[in-house]
């Protein structure tokens, strides 16, 4: 069974965010840009749409999209070797007084 994919405005609408935005966060390599299938249509796992929403909750708690970054490489595994430095940098997020804390993606 394949994974289930959408288009870019779907994908828009199911995260809760403009078209645009979408094409901004792979920009700023947050997101993977999809190769276009046989139809010339770019398909987006709908799995990208849970990472849309880490994002903006990111983004609310004050994350800048720098840190977001990293929070994402750490949760992807794909770079291992600054995990000290962006657990460290997401601890700041959870002082004593609960005014930041670490955005989950559930």
């Amino acid at each position: 069974m394949t994974e289930p994919t959408l288009t870019i405005g779907r994908l828009a609408r199911a995260a809760a965010v403009n078209i645009e935005t979408v094409r901004y966060y792979q920009a700023r390599k947050l997101l993977p840009i999809p190769s276009p299938d046989r139809n010339t249509f770019r398909q987006y796992p709908a799995a990208l749409v849970e990472r849309i929403r880490f994002i903006k909750r990111a983004q609310e708690l004050d994350f800048s999209l720098d840190e977001i970054r990293g929070l994402l490489r750490l949760h992807d595994g794909t770079d291992r070797a600054s995990y000290t430095e962006d657990r460290d940098r997401s601890a700041e997020y959870q002082a004593p007084t609960g005014a930041k804390t670490c955005p989950s993606s559930e």
